[in-house]
This record gives C-alpha cells, sequence and structure tokens, in this order.
C-alpha cells in the first residue's frame, strides 16, 4: 500500500542486497554504505572491520556526495547525486521522518550492484 501512494516508486523494487555465489560454492555479498561528511572519521574503521570480520563481503561500496570519503575509507564510491535514482532529495523532505534518513534507506534499498 505504501508503494501505490508514492507514485515515483517502480511497482517493484529493486533488492538492496545483491547475492552472487563464487566459484567456491559460498555466497557472496555486497556492502552498501551510504555515508556523509559527518562519518569521515569512522567510515575507514567500518570499511577495515567489514573487511576483516565477514570474509564473504566481495565489494565495499560508499554512496555519498563526495569520491573523497570512500577513497580515503579505502573502499569503492558511487555517487549518490547520479541521475540514476527514481527519487531525489527534494522527494523525501515533508514526509514526517529526517529526509536524510529516509534518503539512506532509498539508496540501500535501490544501491546499483
Amino acid at each position: 500500500q505504501v508503494f501505490e501512494e508514492a507514485a515515483w516508486l517502480p511497482q517493484i523494487p529493486p533488492p538492496w542486497l545483491v547475492m552472487a555465489v563464487a566459484g567456491s560454492g559460498r555466497a557472496t555479498v555486497d556492502c552498501v554504505i551510504p555515508a556523509h561528511e559527518k562519518d569521515r572519521e569512522t567510515l575507514a574503521h567500518a570499511v577495515a572491520s567489514i573487511r576483516s570480520c565477514c570474509p564473504e563481503v566481495r565489494r565495499v561500496i560508499v554512496l555519498s556526495r563526495e569520491s573523497e570519503l570512500a577513497e580515503e575509507a579505502g573502499a569503492e564510491w558511487f555517487d549518490e547525486a547520479l541521475e540514476v535514482w527514481p527519487f531525489r532529495r527534494a522527494d523525501c523532505e515533508d514526509c514526517g521522518c529526517p529526509t536524510g534518513w529516509l534518503l539512506q534507506q532509498l539508496l540501500k534499498l535501490y544501491a546499483p550492484l
């Protein structure tokens, strides 16, 4: 019902987590992290922790406005402002919840992996 009310959402949303079977038969996972400038101090630690604790993670992708955040953290970067998203930050305003929080949820849901 929520999807019916939001005309800008496609009928069937793509998965936010992509699973693939590696040659060894072991599942691998791509990890998506939305990030903001305020996350600069902890992002590299989070990426390092994911890489050391989760061997099934194939790629760590940071979604942000600035590529430097991902580069400093040792992760791949994907621009959150690209036209690939079926929504804009402005679409998340006046929804009754923090705009940035809703944008993060949509970015993770629609992450193009």
